[in-house]
């Protein structure tokens, strides 16, 4: 699921590589969220303990599509104007 979210903002914008970024960041997010769910269901949390793990995986795939965006984000500078200082 994860995965699914974080590809969606790319292909609606019809970028790769926001794509491949969004896929990156929600598989691990989605991983990493749903680790926490597993274990707090395991231990045997009643409906509000289960509830409020739902809102580890989605708060662990928002910030790594985030962070995979900023990491692997590619910088350009293009000059447009100015002068280049002569080099002896």
């Amino acid at each position: 699921m994860g995965a699914g979210i974080g590809a969606t903002e790319g292909l609606y914008e019809r970028s790769p590589r926001k794509t491949r970024n969004g896929l990156l960041g929600g598989s691990i997010g989605g991983l990493l969220g749903g680790m926490l769910f597993d274990r707090i269901v395991q231990s045997g949390a009643q409906m509000s303990g289960r509830a409020t793990a739902l809102v580890g995986p989605g708060i662990s795939i928002g910030v790594l599509i985030g962070l995979a965006h900023v990491v692997l984000k590619e910088a350009w500078l293009t000059v447009l104007d100015g002068y280049r200082p002569e080099g002896n």
